[in-house]
């Protein structure tokens, strides 16, 4: 916005602030950089109440849970593979008793790491809720962040419009030009076309 109103201003400047026109676009220019003000401070409320908080959760937070839950599944299938080894030695066999008992060594291991894995990520899956209302917070401060913004560039086009209406052009007529005085220099065009390549 800021840009169009640049245009805007420049191209009233052109045709002369003392015309209508001229003083109609420079208004509109200057009502254009208000809503570009406006647009910007938008941009940087939303930033500071809502998205770099959500940002810093979704980037902090919420990768350290997933790891933590990757971890548990991979803590889930060692414990899976320890059961089905103990499964598969059989006790009254004298050869694979030493191969039992090491199953069973390890699937008490995996059992063990598997239960304090689950504890870690059940603390973190609470923590995580704690956050909801923290995050429900930011959110509603955002909408009323973007409320405002809605009623400011509101009330800013309700003056441009009041402004603009009440420029009353001065003829629709076009401008008569004079006749070039004596002893001017007159211009031919020699070529007045326009080429196009297409592609």
């Amino acid at each position: 916005m800021l840009y169009t109103a640049t245009i805007l201003t420049d191209a009233g400047n052109d045709f002369g602030p003392e015309t209508p026109y001229g003083t109609a676009l420079i208004t509109a220019g200057n009502y254009q950089h208000r809503l570009g003000q406006a647009e910007l401070e938008f941009v940087s409320n939303s930033a500071d109440v809502f998205l770099t908080p959500l940002r810093r959760f979704l980037e902090g937070d919420i990768k350290t849970v997933m790891k933590e839950r990757k971890e548990l599944n991979n803590r889930r299938l060692d414990l899976d593979a320890a059961r089905n080894k103990v499964k598969k030695c059989s006790k009254d066999d004298p050869k694979l008793y030493e191969a039992a008992a090491k199953a069973e060594n390890d699937l008490r291991v995996a059992t063990s790491e598997f239960e304090r894995q689950a504890e870690i990520t059940r603390l973190l899956l609470e923590g995580v809720a704690g956050y909801q209302g923290n995050h429900l917070r930011y959110l509603k401060e955002f909408v009323g962040v973007q409320l405002q913004y809605f009623n400011s560039c509101q009330a800013i086009a309700e003056e441009l419009h009041r402004e603009i209406t009440a420029i009353s052009p001065v003829s629709t007529q076009p401008p008569a030009y004079s006749s070039p005085p004596q002893g001017s220099r007159k211009a031919r065009v020699l070529c007045d076309y326009v080429c196009c390549i297409y592609m």
